[in-house]
């Protein structure tokens, strides 16, 4: 199983990005439109940690905030349908940096880095689900100990989501916006929860 790094980015972006990109990977496999595709072989945490350095190197924070990376473990290359799904999930739910199921089970100690369980998400032509986690980190302030105590009201929050506690869990949500208010994640799963109880 090979680990990918999807690289996406603006592209008034392109040639600034293509730049940082190579400085910490060294060169990538395939670049289209708006990704730079990196195949970072079997090695998922290095991949992730040479991730991680791209996105600390770049001192513009414009670019920063329009940097969106997913770590991408599979037997199959991505194609461009489940290229389009993970940017359109982790722009609707404002992540900067995500991976999927088979990445985070494959981390020799994934607790070290600060991952929640964002959902289970429909992805790709089949429509096939993948399990997605979220760094947390704020990437304009950095990890605060608000990040990192919302964790646990979030995951739960998401939990009650998909057991049809809509109530429930648009309360958590709302407390993890006490904690987190730039939280994209939870503004929209209150958007869809509201959307839920009002049919």
């Amino acid at each position: 199983m090979n680990t990918y790094a999807l690289v996406y980015f603006d592209r008034e972006q392109r040639e600034v990005l293509k730049r940082e990109v190579a400085r910490s990977f060294h060169s990538f496999d395939e670049c289209r439109e708006n990704v730079l595709i990196i195949n970072g072989g079997e090695d998922t945490e290095s991949t992730l940690n040479l991730s991680f350095q791209v996105l600390q190197n770049l001192s513009n924070s414009i670019i920063k905030k329009s940097l969106k990376i997913f770590i991408y473990s599979n037997e199959v290359f991505p194609d461009a349908a489940i290229l389009d799904s993970l940017l359109l999930i982790m722009t609707e739910y404002n992540s900067n940096l995500s991976l999927n199921h088979a990445s985070f089970a494959q981390l020799p100690n994934p607790n070290i880095f600060y991952f929640r369980f964002l959902g289970l998400f429909q992805a790709g032509k089949k429509c096939q689900n993948i399990s997605i986690f979220d760094f947390i980190e704020n990437f304009e302030y950095g990890i605060t100990n608000d990040n990192i105590d919302s964790k646990a009201v979030f995951e739960d929050s998401v939990f009650n989501f998909y057991n049809n506690r809509i109530a429930q869990s648009i309360a958590g949500f709302h407390n993890v916006l006490q904690l987190f208010p730039e939280d994209g994640a939870s503004m929209k799963y209150i958007e869809r929860g509201n959307e839920i109880l009002s049919n």
